[in-house]
Parts: structure tokens; C-alpha cells; sequence
């Protein structure tokens, strides 16, 4: 949301179907990632939203950031890529878990790295094509990918808000590529 809310600010030129599909992208990402709580608890717990909030701001001056005109060379993600695997193995290393533990999950994490480093360049050539706010929310509708992928790959169960939510995406998406 707020990637898009600078997008529109500085007059990143969108239809009408635009501003339709931006304004049904928030509740549907809310409605998607929304959990069932069990019994007995409640589903808002104060390291989670301020956790939620802090990397969800991470996130959207990361968006920012790649969609000025001076981020157009991938030279900004490389140097991100290599400080987070710096951070990475720096926490890894002093963590207590044992070593074998750590060898078997270096595979898993560059894999999970290189496909998160390529999807941020895909995002960094999306944003020289089109529009911010519309290239953010669309980004930003991955957890309906996410949840999808759960339901169909791993037999997971969703929620009817989930389910709402993936109708409500899929119309955001619908508008906003339909010009």
C-alpha cells in the first residue's frame, strides 16, 4: 500500500481500471494472509504486528528505492543480495545449532536466496516498464500465490477469508492488466 500511495503522490499515470484493482489488492492481501485463530487465543499478538509492520516497511522502501530511475543498474541488488547472506551466515555461525544442522540447510538457503535475488530483479525491470503502484501491488499479492501453492502442492486447508481473499486477488489482477 504505501509503495503505491508514493506511486500515486508522485503521478504515476494509471486508468481507472488501475485504481480498481490497487483499491481491491489491500483487502484481499489482508483477507489471504488472515489466519484462523485456535480456541482459547486470540490471532493478534504484539511481537507479530510489530514484526508485520517493521518488515512491511522494509519491503516498501525496498519497492521505492527500486523503482527510482538511479536504481536502474542491478548493482543495487547485488550489494543487497551479498549483505544479507553476510547477515545470514554471521547469525548462523553464532547461533546453537549444531553443525550439521547448519551444513544441511546452506542448499535450501542459497536456493531460496538466488530465486528472492532474481525475483527482485524481475520486480527491478518490471518498475522501468510500468507504473509503480501498479507493479507493487501486484508484487504485493504474493501471499495469494503463497497460500495457493499450499492448498494445491501441499493439500493444506484455507479459510473461506482466505478463499474470498484469492477471488478478490484474482479481480485486482484481472483489472489491472486489462488496459
Amino acid at each position: 500500500l504505501i509503495p503505491a500511495m508514493v506511486g500515486i503522490a508522485f503521478g504515476a499515470p494509471l486508468s481507472r481500471l488501475d485504481y480498481a484493482g490497487v483499491a481491491l489488492a489491500v483487502p484481499a492481501c489482508a483477507l489471504v494472509s488472515s489466519t484462523v485463530a485456535a480456541p482459547g487465543t486470540t490471532s493478534l499478538h504484539r511481537t507479530g504486528v510489530t514484526g508485520g509492520a517493521v518488515s512491511g516497511g522494509g519491503f516498501a522502501t525496498q519497492y521505492i528505492a527500486l523503482s527510482q530511475p538511479e536504481a536502474s543498474a542491478a548493482w543495487p541488488l547485488v550489494s543487497a543480495e551479498v549483505t544479507a547472506a553476510l547477515f545470514i551466515a554471521t547469525l548462523g555461525r553464532r547461533s546453537s545449532c549444531p553443525p550439521g544442522a547448519w551444513r544441511a540447510a546452506v542448499g535450501p538457503a542459497l536456493a531460496a536466496g538466488t530465486l528472492g535475488g532474481m525475483a527482485t530483479l524481475l520486480y527491478l525491470l518490471a518498475t522501468d516498464r510500468g507504473p509503480l503502484p501498479v507493479i507493487a501491488v501486484l508484487t504485493g499479492l504474493y501471499p495469494a500465490v503463497t497460500v495457493f501453492l499450499a492448498r494445491t502442492v501441499l493439500g493444506e486447508g484455507w479459510s473461506r477469508l482466505q478463499q474470498a481473499g484469492l477471488l478478490i486477488a484474482a479481480l485486482s489482477v484481472v483489472l489491472i492488466s486489462a488496459h
